[in-house]
């Protein structure tokens, strides 16, 4: 099914385009459903194509999705964000649920998080709406890939750098397994092009190595061919900065989840099934960055 059409919502973001990439590498058609074509064309060029979309009007995702076979959603929660908004995961993902039902989408293709996958609580909205969104493409009757990665190496490169310096949270004493984009792509295309039939999977990803989070700081301090500097900052400081910060705010409760849950090894199925990540943090710093 290498010349299958992938509609893909959210491809611009850290997360979107290292999919994005492997999926072009494995020879689907890559659609780029959004509304800034000049952001899509100076990332990908002629690569990608691209399909006007408001995620916010039903009759747009309707027909941005029709002639598809595939859709991938990289879809989340903005810090700014409040409870009674408008938001992508939720009223936007059933919005994409009912169009893929109406144009028989052979599968649907979801990025959650391991924390979305772990978390018991119900006391923060934001991690409800993602357990909301898991469970309605569970129940929406078409076959899925929902995936649920542990921390991403990309992070060293968008939310943890500032200028020269590498900002960690100290303290932590739980170990994720550090997954790189590159290899998150490639269990992405690998699943589009394996599972033909009308089964569905559940995927939890993690990478080769479990690194506290200051460890994974240090080896691409080290390893990266730039010259970083690694600043620590302790959790409690964030916890007070949240009383005053959307932005920090959330961050506190995503890193406060984090560390409050063990992450264990729970990948052998997805390596089964789909190969197993070759990307180090050390690989990740020194041939990336």
């Amino acid at each position: 099914m290498s010349s299958a059409k992938v509609a893909f919502i959210g491809v611009t973001g850290m997360l979107g385009k290292p999919v994005a990439h492997e999926l072009i590498n494995a020879g689907f058609q890559v659609y780029a459903l959004g509304r800034n074509e000049k952001k899509v064309k100076d990332i990908f060029g002629d690569k990608v194509f691209f399909i006007p979309l408001d995620l916010k009007d039903r009759k747009s995702v309707e027909n941005s999705l029709a002639g598809m076979d595939f859709v991938y959603l990289n879809l989340s929660i903005k810090p700014y964000e409040k409870e009674k908004d408008f938001h992508t995961e939720y009223q936007g993902l059933n919005y994409v649920i009912e169009a893929c039902r109406k144009h028989k989408i052979k599968r649907i293709g979801y990025i959650s998080s391991i924390i979305a996958l772990k978390y018991q609580h119900d006391d923060w909205w934001v991690m409800r709406i993602k357990k909301q969104a898991i469970r309605a493409i569970q129940n929406s009757g078409i076959p899925y890939c929902i995936f649920y990665p542990s921390s991403f190496m990309e992070n060293f490169l968008n939310s943890f750098k500032r200028n020269g310096f590498i900002l960690v949270i100290s303290g932590f004493k739980n170990k994720n397994w550090w997954i790189a984009g590159k290899d998150y792509g490639m269990y992405v295309a690998r699943s589009f092009q394996i599972l033909d039939g009308g089964e569905s999977r559940d995927y939890i990803v993690q990478g080769p190595d479990p690194l506290t989070m200051e460890e994974a700081a240090d080896i691409f301090v080290r390893s990266s061919r730039r010259k970083f500097r690694k600043i620590k900052i302790p959790l409690v400081l964030m916890k007070f900065a949240s009383k005053f910060s959307d932005f920090a705010n959330y961050g506190y409760r995503i890193l406060d989840i984090i560390e409050s849950i063990p992450e264990p090894f729970m990948s052998q199925k997805t390596w089964d099934e789909l190969g197993r990540p070759t990307i180090t943090i050390e690989k990740f710093a020194s041939d990336y960055v």
